[in-house]
C-alpha cells in the first residue's frame, strides 16, 4: 500500500495517520530506507504494509475524520513563533530566586576545612566584612548542642541529628 505526503508532515504524522501510532514510524523508515528525523516532501509517495499498521483502530479514526496531522514545522517558522511568544510573555517572567543567602562566595576551601568566606554586600556605602569559615562555626555549633543534649541551633531552618553512637562516624556520616 501507499500513502503520499502532504505538506508538513514528518514520517511519525505518516505513522499515526496510516498506522494509528508513532510506533509505526520504525517500520515505515525501514521499509521506505528513510531516517526517523527525514525531512519529507510534499507529494512523496511512501510505501507500507498491512502487517505495519500497530492500532487500526485509531487508523480508522483518523481516515474517517479525514484528519491529516502535519506538525513539521520550517526553522524560520518556529523562530519567529518563539520570537512572538517571548514578546508577549518577556514582561510577565520573573527572575529567579537567589540560590545561596544574600553573602557572595568568595572562596571555598580544601577537603580538610571548609574555608567557606562570604561578604556581605556594601550596604549605604559601608565597607562589608568578609565571615570566615561559615560552615565550621555553625557546624561547631550544632555539635555543642549535640554533646550537651541541646537542640540544634535553628538558624536556617536545617537541624543536625546524631544518627551513630561515635564521633568518628557522626563526623563522617
Amino acid at each position: 500500500m501507499k500513502v503520499t505526503v502532504k505538506d508538513r508532515q514528518s514520517l511519525f504524522d505518516v505513522a499515526i495517520q496510516v498506522l494509528g501510532s508513532a510506533e509505526g514510524v520504525f517500520a515505515l523508515s525501514e521499509r521506505n530506507g528513510l531516517s526517523i528525523t527525514d525531512r519529507l516532501t510534499d507529494g512523496q509517495e511512501l510505501e507500507y504494509d498491512l502487517g505495519d499498521i500497530v492500532d487500526s483502530r485509531t487508523a480508522e479514526l483518523v481516515a474517517a475524520r479525514g484528519i491529516c496531522p502535519a506538525t513539521e514545522i520550517p526553522s524560520t517558522d518556529e523562530r519567529a513563533l518563539l520570537l512572538r511568544v517571548r514578546s508577549i510573555h518577556a514582561p510577565n517572567i520573573l527572575p529567579p530566586p537567589p540560590l545561596v543567602r544574600p553573602g557572595i562566595i568568595t572562596t571555598i576551601g580544601t577537603m580538610y576545612d571548609s574555608g567557606v568566606t562570604t561578604q556581605q554586600p556594601k550596604a549605604m556605602g559601608v565597607a562589608a566584612e568578609p565571615e570566615e569559615n561559615v560552615l565550621n562555626d555553625v557546624l561547631n555549633e550544632a555539635k555543642k548542642a549535640a554533646a550537651s543534649n541541646e537542640p540544634p541551633p535553628n538558624k536556617s531552618g536545617q537541624a543536625v541529628t546524631s544518627i551513630f553512637s561515635n564521633e568518628f562516624n557522626d563526623s563522617f556520616a
